[in-house]
């Protein structure tokens, strides 16, 4: 990967981190990392969930991958039937956003060592926003 196409996806990020798209992408992850880390430690599956909380196992997939949106009565309904209580919590951007930009920097002079890998932006997303979130609690 060239430098300049490196630069052109940096600035695309940048671009989308400004929007309120960027907020929701964050949203729905947080909600994903929840939900499968509660599965994890019930030992349940989707299907097991999908029963439990009467929604379609498609949707439960979707919701598990960000692919949807969902109403908060139905982020409610999952994360009840997982026996889990969540709350928003603000968390301050600016820090957050040039410690994603500088991992990024980084994850892209790895990929141009070591072809074959790849990277999404909601990855850094997700990653910023969990550490900025455990700095918030503890």
């Amino acid at each position: 990967m060239s430098a300049k196409k490196a630069q052109s996806i940096l600035d695309a990020i940048e671009q989308f981190e400004q929007t309120g798209e960027s907020v929701g992408l964050e949203l729905r992850l947080s909600l994903s990392e929840v939900i499968l880390q509660s599965l994890r430690e019930k030992g349940w599956t989707q299907a097991t969930l999908a029963r439990r909380s009467g929604a379609k196992e498609s949707f439960i997939s979707r919701i598990l991958h960000s692919n949807a949106n969902c109403t908060l009565d139905t982020a409610g309904k999952l994360l009840h039937a997982l026996e889990v209580r969540a709350r928003f919590q603000a968390i301050s951007m600016p820090d957050c956003q040039n410690e994603a930009a500088t991992d990024l920097v980084f994850t892209y002079r790895e990929l141009e060592e070591s072809y074959g890998k790849a990277i999404t932006a909601h990855q850094e997303t997700t990653n910023c926003y969990l550490r900025a979130q455990e700095a918030a609690i503890g």
